[in-house]
C-alpha cells in the first residue's frame, strides 16, 4: 500500500480508521484512472488529498501519459457525521 501524507487540520483530524479507508479508496481510484493508460509507456495516476474539514475531504487526481497528456480532476468525499 502506498504511503500517503494528509494535510493536518487540528479542528477535525482524520482518524486512523478514516485514513485506512481513504487509502483503499484512493488506491481504487488511481487504478481506475490508470487503466486506459496501462499499456502505454509512461502511464501514471496519482491521487493527493489537499484539504480536510469537518464535512469533506478534497482530493486531486492527476493521470495520463508522462510528457504527452495529463488530466487533472478534483473530487470531494463526504466524511461521516
Amino acid at each position: 500500500m502506498k504511503q500517503r501524507e494528509y494535510p493536518e487540520n487540528p479542528d477535525c483530524p482524520l482518524t486512523d480508521q478514516e485514513k485506512e479507508e481513504l487509502n483503499r479508496n484512493l488506491e481504487d481510484l488511481e487504478a481506475e484512472c490508470y487503466f486506459p493508460f496501462q499499456h502505454s509507456s509512461g502511464g501514471f495516476s496519482d491521487a493527493t488529498v489537499y484539504a480536510v474539514d469537518e464535512y469533506e475531504v478534497k482530493v486531486e487526481i492527476k493521470y495520463g501519459i508522462d510528457g504527452e497528456v495529463e488530466y487533472t480532476d478534483t473530487i470531494t468525499i463526504e466524511r461521516p457525521s
